[in-house]
C-alpha cells in the first residue's frame, strides 16, 4: 500500500489534515516563518514563476493524486511547497529541503491558476538535514500542467 509522506515538505497543522489522507501518513510539522511576523513574505505571481522551471518532489501516491486532480498535493488543504531546483538525487532533495523522508519522484510543472504565492526563501535546517534549498509556498490550491514526472535516484 502506498502512503503519503511529506513531499517538498508537506506542512500542515494537524487540524487541517484532509479527510482523504491515509491514516498511515507520518506526522507533519509547520516550518517557522522565514521572516519575522511583522514582515509579511513578498507575494509572487504565477506568471513570474512560470518564467522558470518549477518542481515538486513527492511520493508515488502523490504522483497519482496530482494526475487525478491536476493539483499539487492532490488538492488537499494546507500549505503547499515547491521549488525551482531540479534535484536528481532523492538524498540531496531530502537534505536541501529538510524533508523527514526521501521523496521518490520529481515533477516539473507550470502553474495554471493564480494562487497567492510567497517565498523564494532558503529552507531552514530541520529533521537533521542541512536545508539551504529554495522554496516557495501557498495556502491556496495550486492547479498545474505537468511537464514531466521522473523517478529520483537514491
Amino acid at each position: 500500500m502506498l502512503s503519503f509522506y511529506p513531499c517538498l515538505i508537506l506542512h500542515m497543522a494537524s487540524s487541517t489534515l484532509g479527510s482523504n489522507m491515509p491514516s498511515s501518513a507520518p506526522p507533519t510539522r509547520s516550518r517557522p516563518p522565514a521572516a519575522p511576523a511583522s514582515a509579511p513574505a513578498p507575494t509572487i505571481t504565477a506568471p513570474q514563476l512560470n518564467q522558470k522551471p518549477l518542481y515538486r518532489v513527492m511520493s508515488e501516491a502523490e504522483v497519482k493524486a496530482v494526475r487525478e486532480t491536476g493539483q499539487l498535493r492532490g488538492g488537499r488543504t494546507g500549505e503547499t511547497f515547491f521549488t525551482d531546483s531540479n534535484f536528481r538525487s532523492a538524498s540531496n532533495a531530502q537534505n536541501r529541503l529538510s524533508l523527514p523522508q526521501k521523496p521518490s519522484h520529481i515533477m516539473e510543472f507550470d502553474i495554471v491558476n493564480n494562487p497567492r504565492i510567497a517565498g523564494g526563501n532558503a529552507v531552514r535546517p530541520d529533521f537533521g538535514m542541512s536545508g539551504g534549498g529554495r522554496e516557495y509556498f501557498s495556502h491556496d490550491p495550486i492547479q498545474v500542467r505537468v511537464r514531466s514526472i521522473q523517478p529520483m535516484g537514491k
